[in-house]
């Protein structure tokens, strides 16, 4: 029996291919093109890498530059240790370089934004970007305190060093407490600049329609509805000019009418909505007429001077008989041959307030 012919083998050329382009690994580099580069040369060149040991330490050669050479020579000391084997595997290494090249700059990227951050008046939001950005930054003590006061407004800053910074942690609760506090004493200071504008534009408003000439009898019978209106704004007017002279503007600014006042009770006043002057009453500070009350235990604020207690005496017992329990409010002018005193009776409470003679009915 005859052996069965030879087959000719004939032996397939290689196809053309170039070189995988040479990678660095440098910020903002794209990786993709050396990857694919790569795999594309193993594939038509399978013969020439009968290993993925021979694939790993091929594609090593094609990494060029100070951070991609540390890392390749990293990377190789380690296939040839203990309980390392994982290495020696070419989706490993494929994978190891694709978590190299997304992290290798995150943590510097993410201290830049902390750093350029700004607060916007909300102490919450501002708080929750820092915090997710410090999750890949790991700032801690002195950087992490540089990065959070960067975008802060000196006033916040100020208020911090009030509170322990000692650690990540109380760091972040002092920003809280100290960004709560200086939006409260924002707020405030716009409601006062505000309620102030709204009585000077009355006042203005009253003085306009004083100087005004009188207006003729048969334009008012031919616009009657206009005329209705206007009588409405007198009225209103006129109520809001007499409301400005009940409660005469004490004093200029906030730091003027709180002084003397520890900082410490003019926030606890804040939060209760009382006068960061007296401590009594929700008006507003730059209108009081009490002293400065400066310790927590006082609840009520003395009259300015005796003549302010005399009236306050005398007002509270020509007034208590008509005083009943539900919550009005009655205010009494007291004449004198000085200018004299409002007494106010709100919720059982007696406030006197100075006002000048011409606005006495």
């Amino acid at each position: 029996m005859s052996a069965p012919p030879a087959h000719n083998a004939k032996t397939t050329k290689e196809p053309p291919c170039p070189d995988p382009p040479k990678f660095n690994m440098k910020k903002g580099k794209d990786f993709r093109p050396y990857l694919e580069g790569c795999e594309r040369y193993i594939r038509l060149k399978i013969n020439r890498f009968q290993t993925e040991e021979a694939k790993i330490l091929w594609a090593l050669g094609f990494l060029e530059g100070d951070k991609a050479m540390t890392w390749a020579r990293s990377y190789e000391t380690r296939m040839y240790q203990d309980s390392y084997e994982r290495y020696v595997d070419w989706g490993y290494f494929k994978a190891k370089l694709r978590k190299e090249c997304d992290l290798a700059e995150e943590d510097v990227e993410a201290t830049v934004k902390m750093t350029n951050l700004a607060y916007n008046n909300d102490i919450g939001a501002y708080i929750d970007q820092l915090q997710f950005l410090n999750e890949r930054a790991m700032l801690t003590g002195g950087a992490l305190k540089a990065a959070i006061r960067n975008g802060l407004p000196d006033r916040i800053i100020e208020l911090m060093s009030y509170w322990d910074l000692n650690t990540p942690k109380t760091t972040w609760q002092a920003l809280r407490k100290a960004g709560k506090s200086y939006e409260a004493a924002e707020q405030a200071k716009e409601a006062a600049h505000k309620w102030g504008a709204a009585s000077s534009s009355s006042s203005g408003k009253k003085e306009d329609n004083n100087n005004k000439p009188p207006c003729n009898n048969s334009n008012n019978n031919r616009k009657r509805g206009k005329g209705k209106n206007k009588a409405k704004e007198k009225d209103e007017a006129a109520e809001n000019t007499k409301s400005a002279k009940r409660y005469p503007k004490r004093f200029k600014t906030y730091e003027e009418a709180n002084k003397g006042v520890p900082q410490e009770l003019i926030f606890k006043r804040l939060k209760f909505r009382k006068c960061t002057r007296c401590g009594k009453g929700p008006h507003n500070a730059l209108y009081c007429a009490g002293d400065a009350v400066t310790s927590d235990a006082s609840t009520t604020s003395k009259p300015k001077d005796t003549k302010v207690a005399a009236a306050s005496s005398t007002a509270s017992a020509s007034t208590s008989k008509e005083v009943k329990a539900e919550k009005s409010v009655s205010a009494v002018i007291i004449k004198a041959r000085s200018p004299g005193f409002v007494t106010e009776i709100d919720d059982r409470e007696l406030d006197t307030w100075p006002i000048s003679e011409h606005s006495s009915p």
